[in-house]
């Protein structure tokens, strides 16, 4: 008897199987109420100069820009000395952030090429630096610079540090900061973003991005779901 319990026992019995939760990701929802804006462009540079207005919504292509000195920066000076000095700490920081939304992510994937992990160019001013000066160092952090929106602002068109937009492309929605910088000068492109915005709607600087200006600026910068 004994031993034909034991024979059922084992044909029944299956290993025990150890439960692994699986990690859900939480992207935000919020209301993404947008307004409609006029904002005029311009580059004064002579013959070479040239300006438009843009009615937002509207779509264009987005250089990628390179990185900006933030205020979590850990640095010898207020800014760095070379393109890459203090970079991989940036770079880890701002990958901590990212895997809120992508936990597999690594850097790697994220900066996959030598310029993706570089300081913006000095032109003019330090590397690392936008146009808003020493402000830049005590007000963007690091969450706002990797969700980080540029365009070629014409004089008094550039907005307050940390107005908020909302970019779209392939079924996905991200709310970036902009105000901190200027540029690109090339007028193909309807502006510049970071790698990490990039990297998040699965575009790079050749596919077209929908851009808003954002109403609600009470949502944070990053990935975000609207309804």
């Amino acid at each position: 008897m004994i031993i034909a319990l034991l024979g059922l026992c084992l044909m029944g019995c299956q290993p025990f199987k150890r439960f692994e939760s699986k990690r859900v990701i939480q992207i935000p929802t919020g209301n993404c109420t947008t307004t409609e804006s006029a904002i005029r462009h311009a580059l004064n540079r002579g013959n070479r100069g040239w300006n438009r207005t843009i009615e937002l919504p509207t779509s264009g292509r987005f250089v990628e820009e390179s990185h900006y000195v933030t205020s979590s920066e850990k640095l010898a000076s207020s800014w760095p000395k070379t393109k890459t000095e203090g970079i991989q700490h940036h770079l880890k920081e701002s990958l901590k952030i990212y895997r809120r939304f992508e936990p597999k992510a690594s850097l790697t994937d994220l900066y996959p090429n030598s310029w993706n992990k570089e300081w913006t160019p000095e032109e003019g001013g330090r590397f690392g630096q936008g146009s808003v000066g020493d402000l830049q160092r005590s007000e963007l952090t690091t969450s706002m610079e990797m969700w980080f929106m540029t365009m070629m602002w014409a004089k008094g068109e550039r907005p307050k540090p940390g107005t908020k937009f909302l970019l779209s492309a392939n079924d996905k929605r991200i709310i970036v900061v902009a105000g901190f910088e200027t540029g690109p000068s090339d007028q193909k492109y309807l502006g510049g973003v970071t790698r990490e915005v990039h990297h998040w709607l699965g575009t790079n600087s050749q596919d077209s991005i929908k851009v808003q200006l954002l109403g609600n600026h009470s949502l944070d910068p990053g990935p975000i779901r609207c309804h």
